[in-house]
């Protein structure tokens, strides 16, 4: 029991750690220009379904 409680709380940690990067990158403009120019690239060529 004990360690599904501590299981539990690392997954809820981490998943606050991920969300907390991913609000930082939000704001980044450099990281936002990076990320358009990636989008691009992965829809370049693609036929839609």
């Amino acid at each position: 029991m004990a360690y599904r409680l501590l299981k539990r709380e690392q997954d809820r940690r981490l998943k606050l750690a991920v969300l907390d990067a991913n609000r930082e990158e939000a704001q980044d403009a450099s990281y936002q220009v990076e990320l358009a120019t990636w989008e691009w690239t992965l829809a370049d060529g693609m036929e839609p379904s």
